[in-house]
């Protein structure tokens, strides 16, 4: 992966966490809530891997669901 991809991978992340604090939720909640692996949300903060799209998808809805609560 170049720094390029690496640095949009960071900024994504780093969206999803102001959606999740917004939501009021912790990164555990939000582990427990979508059943994604917690090794595996860190690799993806820290832009180390790639985030799928259908784990992305899982990440968005839930946060959508507590936003609008």
């Amino acid at each position: 992966m170049n720094e390029k991809d690496k640095k949009i991978l960071i900024e994504l992340w780093e969206n999803i966490k102001v959606a999740r604090k917004k939501a009021k939720i912790s990164q555990f909640e939000l582990v427990e809530k979508t059943w994604i692996d917690r090794s595996y949300i860190s690799m993806v903060e820290r832009g180390e891997t790639n985030i799928t799209y259908l784990k992305l998808k899982k990440i968005s809805d839930e946060l959508v669901m507590e936003l609008i609560k």
